[in-house]
Protein backbone atom coordinates (compact mmCIF):
# COMPACT_ATOMS: atom_id res chain seq x y z
CA UNK A 1 0.00 0.00 0.00
CA UNK A 2 1.03 3.34 -0.89
CA UNK A 3 1.38 5.67 1.83
CA UNK A 4 0.58 9.39 1.06
CA UNK A 5 0.70 12.54 3.28
CA UNK A 6 -1.62 15.27 3.49
CA UNK A 7 -0.92 18.04 1.96
CA UNK A 8 0.28 20.40 5.88
CA UNK A 9 2.19 16.92 6.39
CA UNK A 10 4.19 17.66 2.98
CA UNK A 11 4.69 21.49 3.94
CA UNK A 12 5.82 20.26 7.95
CA UNK A 13 8.45 18.26 5.65
CA UNK A 14 9.63 20.36 3.69
CA UNK A 15 9.75 23.31 6.57
CA UNK A 16 12.41 20.55 8.54
CA UNK A 17 14.20 19.98 5.63
CA UNK A 18 14.44 23.97 4.93
CA UNK A 19 15.46 25.22 8.38
CA UNK A 20 17.93 21.75 9.47
CA UNK A 21 17.27 22.46 13.36
CA UNK A 22 13.65 23.56 14.25
CA UNK A 23 10.56 23.05 16.39
CA UNK A 24 7.79 20.88 14.56
CA UNK A 25 4.92 21.98 17.33
CA UNK A 26 2.03 20.84 15.49
CA UNK A 27 -1.09 20.07 17.91
CA UNK A 28 -1.30 16.77 19.47
CA UNK A 29 -2.96 14.17 16.81
CA UNK A 30 -1.98 15.60 13.62
CA UNK A 31 0.32 13.31 12.91
CA UNK A 32 4.10 14.64 13.39
CA UNK A 33 5.67 11.56 13.06
CA UNK A 34 5.61 10.72 9.58
CA UNK A 35 6.39 14.38 9.04
CA UNK A 36 9.78 13.55 11.24
CA UNK A 37 10.77 10.42 9.36
CA UNK A 38 10.27 12.10 5.79
CA UNK A 39 12.59 14.89 6.92
CA UNK A 40 15.53 12.91 8.36
CA UNK A 41 18.30 12.38 6.30
CA UNK A 42 21.38 9.98 6.28
CA UNK A 43 21.70 8.22 9.91
CA UNK A 44 19.35 9.00 12.28
CA UNK A 45 18.68 9.07 16.27
CA UNK A 46 15.33 9.23 17.38
CA UNK A 47 14.49 9.84 21.09
CA UNK A 48 11.85 9.73 22.81
CA UNK A 49 9.89 8.60 25.66
CA UNK A 50 10.49 4.57 26.56
CA UNK A 51 6.93 4.04 26.33
CA UNK A 52 6.61 5.15 22.48
CA UNK A 53 8.70 2.52 21.27
CA UNK A 54 6.36 0.41 19.49
CA UNK A 55 4.65 3.90 17.99
CA UNK A 56 7.87 4.23 16.21
CA UNK A 57 8.99 0.57 15.61
CA UNK A 58 5.42 1.05 13.44
CA UNK A 59 5.80 4.44 12.44
CA UNK A 60 9.62 3.48 10.75
CA UNK A 61 8.12 0.17 9.05
CA UNK A 62 5.33 2.07 7.53
CA UNK A 63 7.65 5.38 6.07
CA UNK A 64 10.90 4.66 5.93
CA UNK A 65 11.13 1.08 6.28
CA UNK A 66 15.23 0.90 4.36
CA UNK A 67 16.56 4.15 6.07
CA UNK A 68 18.72 3.85 9.00
CA UNK A 69 17.14 4.67 12.45
CA UNK A 70 18.42 4.56 15.71
CA UNK A 71 15.42 4.67 18.35
CA UNK A 72 16.68 5.15 21.77
CA UNK A 73 14.54 6.36 24.92
CA UNK A 74 15.73 9.06 27.05
CA UNK A 75 16.24 7.55 29.83
CA UNK A 76 18.56 4.87 28.16
CA UNK A 77 20.80 7.50 26.64
CA UNK A 78 22.74 7.96 29.51
CA UNK A 79 25.87 5.58 31.07
CA UNK A 80 25.04 4.00 34.19
CA UNK A 81 28.07 3.86 36.60
CA UNK A 82 28.70 1.37 39.46
CA UNK A 83 29.15 1.85 43.00
CA UNK A 84 32.37 0.91 44.50
CA UNK A 85 30.75 -2.72 45.55
CA UNK A 86 29.04 -2.82 42.01
CA UNK A 87 25.69 -4.38 43.12
CA UNK A 88 22.48 -3.69 41.11
CA UNK A 89 22.28 -0.36 42.78
CA UNK A 90 24.03 2.35 39.97
CA UNK A 91 23.89 6.02 39.30
CA UNK A 92 23.04 7.57 36.04
CA UNK A 93 25.24 10.48 34.86
CA UNK A 94 25.32 12.64 32.39
CA UNK A 95 27.78 10.61 30.22
CA UNK A 96 26.38 9.18 26.74
CA UNK A 97 25.91 5.18 26.47
CA UNK A 98 29.15 3.66 25.21
CA UNK A 99 27.12 1.76 22.34
CA UNK A 100 25.89 4.87 20.88
CA UNK A 101 27.60 7.69 18.70
CA UNK A 102 27.79 10.63 19.55
CA UNK A 103 28.06 12.01 16.02
CA UNK A 104 24.19 11.60 13.97
CA UNK A 105 23.39 12.91 10.50
CA UNK A 106 19.86 13.80 11.93
CA UNK A 107 18.57 13.48 15.62
CA UNK A 108 14.51 13.57 16.19
CA UNK A 109 13.71 13.82 19.53
CA UNK A 110 9.86 13.49 20.05
CA UNK A 111 7.64 14.57 22.71
CA UNK A 112 10.50 16.92 23.06
CA UNK A 113 9.18 18.63 26.51
CA UNK A 114 11.29 16.12 28.12
CA UNK A 115 13.85 18.43 27.63
CA UNK A 116 12.60 21.54 29.20
CA UNK A 117 14.41 20.89 32.55
CA UNK A 118 17.87 21.74 31.95
CA UNK A 119 18.99 19.61 34.93
CA UNK A 120 18.29 16.16 33.80
CA UNK A 121 21.18 14.50 32.69
CA UNK A 122 19.13 13.05 29.52
CA UNK A 123 18.94 16.87 28.89
CA UNK A 124 22.53 17.24 29.53
CA UNK A 125 23.51 14.43 27.06
CA UNK A 126 21.53 15.84 24.31
CA UNK A 127 22.79 19.64 24.53
CA UNK A 128 26.15 18.49 25.02
CA UNK A 129 27.50 15.02 24.38
CA UNK A 130 25.46 14.55 21.19
CA UNK A 131 26.15 16.15 17.60
CA UNK A 132 24.15 16.28 14.67
CA UNK A 133 23.84 18.45 11.20
CA UNK A 134 20.31 18.14 11.70
CA UNK A 135 18.08 18.61 14.87
CA UNK A 136 14.21 18.18 14.94
CA UNK A 137 12.15 18.88 17.93
CA UNK A 138 9.13 17.18 17.93
CA UNK A 139 6.10 18.23 20.95
CA UNK A 140 2.34 19.35 20.90
CA UNK A 141 2.89 20.90 24.38
CA UNK A 142 6.80 22.90 23.76
CA UNK A 143 5.15 24.66 27.02
CA UNK A 144 3.77 22.13 29.63
CA UNK A 145 3.27 24.95 32.25
CA UNK A 146 4.97 28.38 31.87
CA UNK A 147 6.31 30.48 28.88
CA UNK A 148 9.99 30.39 30.21
CA UNK A 149 10.60 26.85 29.66
CA UNK A 150 11.25 27.33 26.01
CA UNK A 151 14.61 27.95 26.85
CA UNK A 152 16.27 24.67 25.97
CA UNK A 153 14.94 24.47 23.29
CA UNK A 154 16.48 28.00 22.01
CA UNK A 155 19.99 26.43 23.53
CA UNK A 156 19.30 23.17 21.34
CA UNK A 157 18.73 24.91 18.38
CA UNK A 158 21.59 27.53 18.39
CA UNK A 159 24.44 25.42 19.97
CA UNK A 160 27.10 27.47 21.24
CA UNK A 161 24.97 31.05 20.82
CA UNK A 162 25.64 33.42 23.78
CA UNK A 163 22.37 34.85 24.32
CA UNK A 164 21.43 31.54 26.00
CA UNK A 165 24.34 30.28 27.41
CA UNK A 166 22.72 30.95 30.70
CA UNK A 167 19.34 30.97 31.78
CA UNK A 168 19.38 32.91 34.63
CA UNK A 169 20.90 36.09 32.50
CA UNK A 170 17.96 34.98 29.76
CA UNK A 171 15.47 35.02 32.12
CA UNK A 172 16.62 38.72 33.91
CA UNK A 173 16.17 40.42 30.53
CA UNK A 174 12.76 38.92 29.38
CA UNK A 175 10.57 37.96 32.08
CA UNK A 176 8.83 39.11 35.72
CA UNK A 177 10.40 37.80 38.83
CA UNK A 178 8.91 37.16 42.01
CA UNK A 179 10.73 35.69 45.26
CA UNK A 180 7.45 34.35 47.61
CA UNK A 181 8.37 34.35 51.02
CA UNK A 182 8.86 30.69 51.34
CA UNK A 183 12.05 31.23 49.41
CA UNK A 184 13.33 30.64 45.68
CA UNK A 185 12.51 32.61 42.62
CA UNK A 186 9.06 32.22 40.64
CA UNK A 187 9.66 32.94 36.92
CA UNK A 188 6.14 34.71 35.55
CA UNK A 189 5.32 36.35 32.15
CA UNK A 190 7.42 38.60 29.75
CA UNK A 191 8.68 42.19 31.16
CA UNK A 192 6.04 44.72 30.55
CA UNK A 193 6.29 45.74 27.05
CA UNK A 194 7.68 42.99 25.47
CA UNK A 195 5.50 40.69 23.59
CA UNK A 196 5.69 37.02 22.28
CA UNK A 197 5.81 38.28 18.89
CA UNK A 198 8.87 40.64 19.13
CA UNK A 199 11.13 38.12 21.29
CA UNK A 200 10.19 35.32 18.96
CA UNK A 201 11.90 37.04 16.12
CA UNK A 202 14.81 38.13 18.29
CA UNK A 203 15.54 34.54 19.30
CA UNK A 204 15.22 33.35 16.17
CA UNK A 205 12.27 31.43 16.14
CA UNK A 206 10.24 32.94 13.06
CA UNK A 207 11.99 30.28 10.72
CA UNK A 208 12.57 27.52 13.19
CA UNK A 209 9.01 27.04 14.27
CA UNK A 210 6.10 25.79 12.84
CA UNK A 211 2.72 24.82 14.63
CA UNK A 212 -0.48 24.11 13.34
CA UNK A 213 -4.04 23.44 15.11
CA UNK A 214 -5.87 20.72 14.57
CA UNK A 215 -8.93 22.35 13.49
CA UNK A 216 -7.24 23.64 10.96
CA UNK A 217 -5.43 21.00 9.32
CA UNK A 218 -8.55 18.27 10.26
CA UNK A 219 -11.44 20.29 9.37
CA UNK A 220 -13.46 17.14 9.18
CA UNK A 221 -12.51 15.93 12.67
CA UNK A 222 -15.66 15.87 14.54
CA UNK A 223 -16.12 17.97 17.16
CA UNK A 224 -14.96 17.95 21.05
CA UNK A 225 -17.33 18.99 23.96
CA UNK A 226 -15.36 19.85 27.17
CA UNK A 227 -17.47 19.67 30.36
CA UNK A 228 -17.08 20.11 34.35
CA UNK A 229 -19.29 18.26 36.61
CA UNK A 230 -19.03 19.28 40.39
CA UNK A 231 -19.32 16.28 42.59
CA UNK A 232 -19.69 16.25 46.75
CA UNK A 233 -18.01 13.94 49.45
CA UNK A 234 -19.20 10.96 50.68
CA UNK A 235 -20.01 11.72 54.87
CA UNK A 236 -17.16 9.26 55.51
CA UNK A 237 -14.72 11.22 52.52
CA UNK A 238 -15.85 14.69 53.98
CA UNK A 239 -14.82 13.43 57.57
CA UNK A 240 -11.54 12.43 56.59
CA UNK A 241 -10.61 15.59 54.68
CA UNK A 242 -12.00 17.75 57.54
CA UNK A 243 -9.69 15.62 60.42
CA UNK A 244 -6.88 16.10 57.40
CA UNK A 245 -6.85 19.63 57.17
CA UNK A 246 -7.08 20.23 60.70
CA UNK A 247 -4.91 17.47 62.40
CA UNK A 248 -2.59 16.55 59.52
CA UNK A 249 -4.11 12.90 60.64
CA UNK A 250 -6.99 10.90 60.09
CA UNK A 251 -7.94 7.23 60.25
CA UNK A 252 -9.84 5.07 57.25
CA UNK A 253 -13.26 3.82 58.63
CA UNK A 254 -12.75 0.11 57.23
CA UNK A 255 -9.33 -0.87 57.55
CA UNK A 256 -8.48 1.86 60.48
CA UNK A 257 -5.23 2.64 58.98
CA UNK A 258 -3.73 5.84 60.08
CA UNK A 259 -3.38 8.24 57.46
CA UNK A 260 -0.44 10.88 58.29
CA UNK A 261 0.84 14.07 56.58
CA UNK A 262 4.09 15.55 57.93
CA UNK A 263 4.70 18.47 55.61
CA UNK A 264 2.80 21.23 53.68
CA UNK A 265 3.57 19.17 50.27
CA UNK A 266 2.24 16.20 51.99
CA UNK A 267 -1.03 17.45 53.08
CA UNK A 268 -1.84 18.97 50.02
CA UNK A 269 -1.53 15.68 48.04
CA UNK A 270 -3.52 13.87 51.22
CA UNK A 271 -6.33 16.40 50.68
CA UNK A 272 -6.20 15.50 46.66
CA UNK A 273 -5.75 12.28 47.11
CA UNK A 274 -8.95 12.23 49.70
CA UNK A 275 -10.93 14.46 47.26
CA UNK A 276 -10.86 11.82 45.06
CA UNK A 277 -11.79 8.98 47.66
CA UNK A 278 -10.62 7.17 50.76
CA UNK A 279 -9.29 3.85 48.53
CA UNK A 280 -6.56 6.73 46.75
CA UNK A 281 -5.27 7.08 50.07
CA UNK A 282 -5.05 3.61 51.03
CA UNK A 283 -6.16 0.89 48.48
CA UNK A 284 -6.62 -1.82 50.87
CA UNK A 285 -9.57 0.78 51.97
CA UNK A 286 -12.83 -1.63 51.10
CA UNK A 287 -15.48 1.20 51.43
CA UNK A 288 -14.93 3.17 48.48
CA UNK A 289 -16.23 6.13 49.88
CA UNK A 290 -16.02 8.03 46.78
CA UNK A 291 -18.02 10.71 45.68
CA UNK A 292 -16.29 11.21 42.14
CA UNK A 293 -16.20 6.94 41.96
CA UNK A 294 -20.21 7.26 42.38
CA UNK A 295 -20.59 10.21 39.36
CA UNK A 296 -17.74 8.29 37.04
CA UNK A 297 -20.21 4.87 37.95
CA UNK A 298 -23.18 6.71 36.40
CA UNK A 299 -21.29 7.97 33.05
CA UNK A 300 -20.37 5.17 32.21
CA UNK A 301 -23.19 2.57 32.70
CA UNK A 302 -24.93 4.79 31.09
CA UNK A 303 -22.42 4.82 27.90
CA UNK A 304 -22.19 2.11 25.05
CA UNK A 305 -18.83 3.28 23.41
CA UNK A 306 -15.22 2.74 25.13
CA UNK A 307 -14.52 5.20 27.88
CA UNK A 308 -11.06 6.61 28.71
CA UNK A 309 -10.33 7.13 32.34
CA UNK A 310 -7.62 9.30 33.66
CA UNK A 311 -6.40 9.23 36.88
CA UNK A 312 -2.74 11.10 38.21
CA UNK A 313 -2.33 8.66 41.17
CA UNK A 314 -2.10 4.79 40.75
CA UNK A 315 -4.41 4.19 44.08
CA UNK A 316 -6.89 5.72 41.75
CA UNK A 317 -6.66 4.08 38.87
CA UNK A 318 -6.50 1.10 40.39
CA UNK A 319 -9.62 1.77 42.64
CA UNK A 320 -11.37 3.39 39.37
CA UNK A 321 -11.15 -0.38 37.85
CA UNK A 322 -12.28 -2.44 40.83
CA UNK A 323 -15.62 0.32 40.63
CA UNK A 324 -16.10 -0.04 36.70
CA UNK A 325 -15.52 -3.97 37.55
CA UNK A 326 -18.94 -3.85 39.02
CA UNK A 327 -20.89 -2.82 36.24
CA UNK A 328 -19.71 -6.12 34.53
CA UNK A 329 -17.56 -4.05 32.00
CA UNK A 330 -13.93 -5.59 31.21
CA UNK A 331 -11.31 -2.86 31.91
CA UNK A 332 -7.36 -2.27 31.42
CA UNK A 333 -5.62 -0.40 33.83
CA UNK A 334 -1.78 1.30 32.67
CA UNK A 335 -0.26 2.83 35.72
CA UNK A 336 3.61 2.55 36.65
CA UNK A 337 2.51 -0.54 38.73
CA UNK A 338 2.87 -2.05 35.85
CA UNK A 339 6.03 -3.02 33.42
CA UNK A 340 6.21 -1.29 30.17
CA UNK A 341 5.37 -4.69 28.69
CA UNK A 342 2.51 -4.75 30.52
CA UNK A 343 0.84 -1.75 29.65
CA UNK A 344 1.74 -2.09 26.33
CA UNK A 345 -0.63 -4.87 26.21
CA UNK A 346 -3.22 -3.42 28.25
CA UNK A 347 -3.43 -0.61 25.45
CA UNK A 348 -2.91 -3.25 22.71
CA UNK A 349 -5.98 -5.40 24.28
CA UNK A 350 -8.40 -2.08 24.31
CA UNK A 351 -7.49 -0.93 21.20
CA UNK A 352 -8.54 -4.57 19.90
CA UNK A 353 -11.95 -4.66 21.59
CA UNK A 354 -11.09 -6.87 24.93
CA UNK A 355 -11.80 -3.87 26.94
CA UNK A 356 -15.12 -1.55 26.95
CA UNK A 357 -12.62 0.92 29.10
CA UNK A 358 -9.08 1.78 30.08
CA UNK A 359 -8.29 3.16 33.28
CA UNK A 360 -4.71 4.66 33.59
CA UNK A 361 -2.26 7.46 35.30
CA UNK A 362 -1.81 10.80 32.88
CA UNK A 363 1.51 10.31 33.04
CA UNK A 364 1.95 6.64 31.55
CA UNK A 365 -0.99 6.96 29.14
CA UNK A 366 -1.36 10.42 28.15
CA UNK A 367 1.18 10.17 25.38
CA UNK A 368 1.99 9.20 21.96
CA UNK A 369 -0.91 6.23 21.72
CA UNK A 370 -4.18 6.33 19.80
CA UNK A 371 -7.24 5.58 21.59
CA UNK A 372 -9.63 6.58 19.28
CA UNK A 373 -11.70 3.70 19.67
CA UNK A 374 -13.41 5.36 22.66
CA UNK A 375 -15.43 8.38 22.07
CA UNK A 376 -15.04 9.68 26.11
CA UNK A 377 -12.33 10.60 28.52
CA UNK A 378 -13.24 10.63 32.41
CA UNK A 379 -11.20 12.50 34.30
CA UNK A 380 -10.92 11.78 38.00
CA UNK A 381 -8.03 13.88 38.46
CA UNK A 382 -6.28 16.32 36.42
CA UNK A 383 -2.78 17.25 36.23
CA UNK A 384 -1.56 20.39 37.00
CA UNK A 385 0.23 21.18 34.00
CA UNK A 386 -2.44 21.80 31.45
CA UNK A 387 -0.13 20.47 28.73
CA UNK A 388 -0.50 16.76 30.35
CA UNK A 389 -4.55 17.21 30.31
CA UNK A 390 -4.37 18.32 26.73
CA UNK A 391 -2.16 15.35 25.47
CA UNK A 392 -4.40 13.37 27.39
CA UNK A 393 -7.63 14.43 25.51
CA UNK A 394 -5.97 14.25 22.54
CA UNK A 395 -5.72 10.04 22.90
CA UNK A 396 -9.59 10.24 21.74
CA UNK A 397 -9.40 13.19 19.43
CA UNK A 398 -7.09 13.04 16.54
CA UNK A 399 -6.20 11.64 12.98
CA UNK A 400 -8.63 8.49 12.34
CA UNK A 401 -11.49 9.39 15.27
CA UNK A 402 -14.86 9.00 13.58
CA UNK A 403 -17.39 10.33 16.11
CA UNK A 404 -17.67 13.33 18.31
CA UNK A 405 -15.91 13.30 21.87
CA UNK A 406 -16.61 14.49 25.12
CA UNK A 407 -14.22 15.28 28.03
CA UNK A 408 -15.64 15.17 31.39
CA UNK A 409 -13.21 16.81 34.37
CA UNK A 410 -14.93 15.43 37.60
CA UNK A 411 -14.20 18.06 40.22
CA UNK A 412 -14.82 17.63 44.16
CA UNK A 413 -16.63 20.98 45.66
CA UNK A 414 -14.94 23.22 48.59
CA UNK A 415 -11.67 21.41 48.53
CA UNK A 416 -7.97 21.97 47.05
CA UNK A 417 -8.93 20.18 44.18
CA UNK A 418 -11.59 23.01 43.15
CA UNK A 419 -8.53 25.80 43.90
CA UNK A 420 -6.16 23.10 41.25
CA UNK A 421 -8.78 24.49 38.45
CA UNK A 422 -7.75 28.25 39.39
CA UNK A 423 -4.14 26.88 39.11
CA UNK A 424 -4.57 25.32 35.52
CA UNK A 425 -6.79 27.91 34.17
CA UNK A 426 -3.94 30.21 35.17
CA UNK A 427 -1.18 28.39 33.33
CA UNK A 428 -3.18 27.90 30.45
CA UNK A 429 -4.24 31.29 29.95
CA UNK A 430 0.03 32.31 30.11
CA UNK A 431 0.85 29.26 27.35
CA UNK A 432 -1.71 30.06 24.89
CA UNK A 433 -0.77 33.51 25.16
CA UNK A 434 3.57 32.44 24.03
CA UNK A 435 1.59 29.61 21.36
CA UNK A 436 -0.98 32.61 19.75
CA UNK A 437 2.03 35.02 19.88
CA UNK A 438 4.93 32.49 18.21
CA UNK A 439 2.57 31.73 15.27
CA UNK A 440 1.56 35.07 14.82
CA UNK A 441 5.25 35.61 14.15
CA UNK A 442 5.59 32.85 12.55
CA UNK A 443 2.48 33.80 9.86
CA UNK A 444 4.58 37.30 9.27
CA UNK A 445 6.50 36.13 7.61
Amino acid sequence: MTLTQRPYQRHGTKFLLDAERAVLADEPGVGKTNQLLLAARGRTLVLSPAALSDVWAEEIERWQPDAEFTWVSYGGLCKRVWNKKHTARSVVVPLLREDLDARWDTIIADEAHYLKNRQTNWTKVVSTKLKSDRLYLATGTPMPNWGHEIFMFLRLLYPGDKRFSNYWNWVNDHFKQWKPPWGGTDVQGLLRGLTWEQVSEEWGLVNRWLRREMDDVLPDLPPMTEQSIKVQMTTKQAEAYRRLKKEWLTHLPETGKEVVSWNDGGIHQKLLQCSTGLSTLDLDEKSDNSGKLDVAEELVRERTHPVLLFCIYKNSAEATARRMRKLNKDVGVVSSNYSMRDRLEEIRRFRNGDYHSLVGTIGTMAEGHTLTRADTCIFIERSPRPASNHQARRRIRRFGQERPTLSIDLITESTVDGALSKLIEQKTKEVDLALTGLQLAALST
